[in-house]
């Protein structure tokens, strides 16, 4: 019914069944501050801010289709969604591996505050020149999830991913690799 993770944030399930859920959550963008990187100085900072957001999952066996909507309520504003898709490669009672597709987007707020150079952040305060970033494809990505459960309550979770800016974010003065990776680990505990 309800949840609290680093990824998902804190949610309610509104509507669930045994193969959809869709509900409301709060997640958190950590924001940027512009003096943690050399390269970065004088192009202004991006505040914490929390995300509203709405999602939705369904599935068509074996493959399961999801969507999110976020939006920035304070600091820099813009709006952010995924797409994806993902399905079982290995599934029994103790362990679960998930991997599949997902695209990103956002709209021109959103990509300007995190690709764009306004003119007041531009040369000389900065290293760059003015740049404005347009809305649309953010990046593609490809992911793996496992999950590992101690019992009916207590499991691990591992996330591994690569992605590949695109559009303003991968043409953006600020972008020096238009690749990125990473990965999580988290010890997570349910209740039914």
């Amino acid at each position: 019914i309800a949840f609290a993770s680093i990824g998902e944030g804190l949610g309610v399930n509104l509507l669930r069944g045994t193969t959809y859920r869709a509900g409301v959550a709060l997640t958190f963008d950590i924001g940027r501050n512009h003096r943690d990187a050399t390269r970065l100085r004088g192009t202004g900072s991006i505040t914490p801010a929390p995300e509203p957001k709405i999602f939705a999952e369904v599935a068509f066996l074996p493959v399961i289709f999801s969507a999110d909507l976020r939006e920035r309520v304070t600091g820099a504003s813009g709006m952010i969604g995924d797409l994806g898709a993902y399905m079982p490669v290995v599934a029994n009672e103790t362990m679960q591996i998930f991997v599949g597709p997902g695209v990103t987007f956002a709209d021109g707020p959103y990509m300007n505050a995190y690709f764009g150079i306004v003119p007041q952040h531009a040369q000389p305060y900065s290293l760059f020149k003015p740049y404005t970033a347009k809305g649309g494809f953010k990046n593609v990505n490809f992911g793996a999830t496992a999950l590992y459960y101690f019992n009916d309550h207590w499991f691990i979770n591992a996330d591994a991913g690569v992605e590949k800016l695109l559009g303003s974010a991968a043409k953006s003065p600020l972008t020096q690799v238009s690749y990125q990776f990473g990965g999580t680990v988290g010890l997570n505990y349910t209740w039914n």
